[in-house]
């Protein structure tokens, strides 16, 4: 009786407790060994003993939850159920013992849970560094990233023991490093080219800064066509004809380039360029690319009172949705609601290779959603009439078919040069050929454009070194360019490939003959002194023989006669004369000649490949397939790392700066460099490509790219 009364009084003085306890009065359990118990809590007492052990309180919620015997599971399932973020905060493993088991536990696991940083000096160190190098090489971070938190905080998570330097470190001497090391790998590969071809362009950023390329092109010894970007230097100076062949001369001599071994230069049509490369005197070749836009925009210009007026509608209207939010949301819907890609509309730029077509291409093809949304617009201005569509429709029949042709021959991995006479031979022929389906405007754009096209490619040295890149394509041969003309000057060339090869063996067989002489004479006075000492030992051996004679002996040292040497079929017809051998000359034509005879390979086969397989059928004529087969169609390689921010693979929000220079390793890399001498102004790039955006460094020191 007295029992039941005492804990009803207990009962009452704990819930009056618990309606005026808050989580900082609670009681924490004693001993616990569970994290759970952060959670909860107990009502106490005056001496601050539980009252009640079996009831504890979540501190959260300030709920009671039964728990007898210090059972945990409800617990947990009270938090996981209405605390679910403090839940998961909790350690995956609650129970674990105080105090370890033995000493020997404490000091076995002690020297793996204590945190050591790495040695600088380590090899682990080394390759972390490396590691975080690279990174910001390739991705142009300001070297102020290894200095922000969140990427301490990842390398951290990664690896607790390595620390990374300071900006510094990496601004001075890491990435100077790197850029050593790749320059001497790509030093190594021009030594051993036998011919390169260059791309060259000028540009300027965004901020009207002006910077010149150049790119290296050849095929190694495995038939592999490598691509090496080798300089993007800062161009304060006029761009007049010589002070550009003097910044490409430096650059040719610094990187060690024989102007023999250069096969030629791709350019687009700037006078001041093509006047720089005529003094080198320099192969030359115009960008096909920069060629088929010229021939684009002039045949688009000769129409111009028809055309001006549609191509400004779609400016407008592209200008229109990109400066409006309302306007691009209200097209985002109709596009859905029509059931049309949801693609942003595209304004062309000047220098922009086939952005013509495309603006065109997309005002066709988001017509109906453009007209639901400027409908209601109070601009009525920017409504396509019949006519104007009628107008977009022609001009794009007609620029179409010429806008895969920049694509297809803007390439860094395959032959390109070969295919640019079969190319003009295509369009003439064929893509751009009247058609009965052509409207008039349709009509005289094509017409315009072929005129152009042929117009670009009239020069005679220009266009026989063409010719003689597509005769060394297998995929072509003697379809294309077969004439005698051609014939003879290449078997001219191969002429004087094995003239130069006759002497340059005849030079070696000279200075082996010097040597040998030398070391003849050497030896015939060792060769005297051996005559000298056997003479000697003969003497005494006639001495002793005579001796021997004198004394009745019989004289045996009669000489035998020497053996009959046997005639050989080689020893009969040895001392003839080749009189049916054929000159170098003869050697020569038989050598094109027989190549012009195998079957041309599939167009999409690899001519490189082939050559491969054959360089030992036609020595000498594989040598100017090494020679030709590397010249590019286009400036692709040089100037896609600074084409407007709608052409560009990859975009950056900075923009480039004389104040330092950038060096690329033949993958791409941009390399920082500090200013010292003429590097620094150099961005030199490549492939590992490799060769591929470039980047100036703002105040906060970061690589950045157009």
């Amino acid at each position: 009786m007295h029992a039941s009364i005492a804990n009803a009084s207990r009962e009452v003085i704990v819930a009056r407790k618990m309606a005026n306890a808050d989580s900082e009065s609670l009681v924490s359990k004693k001993g616990a060994n569970s994290s759970i118990w952060q959670c909860f809590g107990f009502v106490g007492d005056e001496n601050g003993d539980p009252l009640d052990t079996d009831t504890p309180i979540c501190k959260l919620c300030m709920k009671s939850v039964a728990a007898k015997g210090g059972n945990t599971s409800n617990l947990r399932t009270h938090l996981k159920n209405n605390h679910p973020l403090n839940a998961s905060r909790l350690p995956v493993s609650a129970d674990q013992p105080r105090f370890p088991r033995t000493t020997a536990v404490t000091q076995t696991t002690g020297p793996f849970t204590r945190s050591s940083k790495c040695d600088k000096d380590s090899h682990r160190w080394n390759l972390c560094t490396s590691a975080v190098t690279r990174f910001l090489v390739k991705e142009m971070l300001p070297f102020r990233t290894v200095e922000k938190p969140a990427f301490r905080d990842l390398l951290k998570t990664f690896n607790p023991h390595y620390e990374p330097p300071c900006r510094n470190f990496f601004a001075d001497k890491a990435i100077p490093e790197l850029y050593d090391q790749i320059r001497q790998d790509v030093l190594c590969l021009l030594s051993h080219a036998e011919y390169y071809a260059l791309t060259t362009d000028m540009w300027s950023s965004v901020g009207m800064t002006t910077y010149m390329s150049l790119t290296v092109h050849f095929i190694t010894r495995d038939w592999k066509l490598q691509t090496k970007c080798l300089e993007t230097c800062f161009f304060p100076s006029d761009h007049t004809a010589s002070n550009i062949c003097a910044w490409l001369r430096e650059a040719v001599c610094e990187w060690g380039l024989e102007d023999s071994r250069i096969s030629g230069i791709t350019i687009d049509n700037a006078p001041n360029l093509m006047a720089a490369a005529k003094d080198l005197g320099w192969p030359l070749v115009t960008c096909f690319g920069r060629n088929v836009d010229l021939a684009v925009n002039l045949s688009i210009q000769a129409q111009k009172r028809r055309t001006d007026r549609v191509f400004g509608l779609c400016r407008s209207i592209a200008g229109a949705f990109s400066h409006s939010w309302r306007r691009k949301r209200a097209l985002i819907k109709a596009q859905a609601e029509l059931g049309l890609p949801q693609h942003s509309l595209i304004t062309d730029c000047a220098t922009g290779w086939g952005s013509k077509q495309e603006m065109v291409a997309r005002i066709i093809e988001q017509k109906q959603a453009i007209q639901n949304v400027l409908a209601d617009d109070p601009k009525a201005s920017l409504t396509l009439r019949r006519q104007d569509t009628d107008m977009l429709t022609a001009v794009n029949e007609a620029l179409k078919p010429v806008a895969e042709f920049t694509s297809v021959l803007s390439g860094e991995t395959h032959v390109t040069s070969s295919s640019v006479i079969p190319m003009l031979s295509l369009i003439r022929e064929d893509v751009m050929a009247p058609s009965d389906d052509d409207v008039a405007l349709t009509a005289e754009i094509k017409a315009a454009i072929v005129r152009k096209l042929d117009g670009k490619y009239a020069d005679e040295a220009a266009r026989l070194l063409l010719r003689k890149c597509t005769c060394l394509d297998p995929r072509y041969g003697g379809t294309f360019e077969a004439s005698d003309e051609l014939k003879q000057v290449i078997a001219g060339e191969i002429a004087a490939l094995r003239r130069g090869r006759q002497v340059a063996v005849r030079v070696k067989e000279e200075e082996e003959e010097e040597e040998q002489e030398e070391d003849t004479r050497e030896g015939q006075a060792a060769v005297a002194v051996k005559e000298e000492n056997r003479s000697e030992r003969q003497a005494g051996i006639r001495v002793k023989e005579e001796h021997r004679i004198e004394a009745g002996g019989e004289d045996t040292s009669a000489e035998q006669p020497p053996a009959k040497k046997m005639r050989t079929l080689g020893s009969l017809l040895g001392k003839r004369t080749t009189a049916a051998a054929l000159s170098v000359d003869e050697l020569a034509k038989a050598e094109i000649g027989a190549y012009l005879l195998e079957p041309v390979i599939e167009g999409d086969s690899d001519p490189l490949q082939w050559w491969q397989l054959n360089e030992h059928r036609y020595p000498t004529l594989s040598q100017l397939a090494r020679r030709y087969l590397c010249i590019c169609a286009t400036t692709f390689d040089s100037s896609r790392h600074y084409s407007p921010p709608e052409l560009q693979p990859h975009t950056s929000p900075c923009s480039h700066t004389p104040h330092c220079a950038y060096n690329a390793d033949p993958g791409g890399q941009c390399l920082p460099e500090g200013h010292t001498s003429q590097q620094e102004r150099r961005l030199s790039c490549s492939c590992v490509s490799e060769h591929k955006q470039k980047g100036a460094e703002q105040s906060d020191g970061s690589p950045g790219a157009v």
